[in-house]
């Protein structure tokens, strides 16, 4: 980032969603800057417009899913250097106490993981696959942990 000017922003109750306003840029500056940025930008456009298909006329529902399909889909695909909105980030928002957000953030989070290279993947579920499956060596793993509570509820039985 070469400038850091000031620039304007929200933050919506409880931290729920928080917004930048950078001066805009014909070099796409927003969805270049960082993957967080990238993040919350596209989480926010997409919670709104999800919002506004619920309650929106009916004769403004094909603008709301167009702009859906253009921030989720075709922007990421089309849009020379954008940077793909940080997985880590939105998996957090995938907890967040607002349903619109947490929904939003999935359909993004499973756009982000479409967009993968098949390595990249393969990489991801890897890692998750060390941390969560039954055939890990760790002792700390998830399954050896229930195992131990069912021998241990088994002897207090017994």
């Amino acid at each position: 980032i070469i400038d850091l000017s000031l620039c304007y922003g929200y933050c919506g109750d409880f931290e729920s969603q928080t917004l930048l306003f950078p001066i805009s840029s014909c070099f796409g500056g927003r969805w270049r800057i960082q993957p967080k940025v990238t993040a919350v930008y596209m989480l926010a456009i997409n919670t709104i417009c999800t919002w506004l298909l619920h309650s929106a006329p009916t004769n403004k529902l094909p603008a709301c899913s167009k702009l859906i399909t253009y921030y989720g889909a075709q922007l990421p695909q089309s849009f020379n250097g954008f940077v793909e909105p940080s997985r880590n980030s939105m998996a957090r928002y995938c907890l967040n106490s607002v349903s619109e957000i947490r929904d939003s953030s999935r359909m993004l989070l499973h756009g982000i993981v479409q967009r993968m290279t098949d390595p990249m993947r393969l990489s991801l579920i890897s890692k998750w696959k060390k941390r969560f499956c039954a055939n890990n060596n760790n002792k700390y793993s998830y399954s050896h942990n229930l195992r131990n509570i069912d021998e241990i509820n088994s002897s207090s039985i017994s």
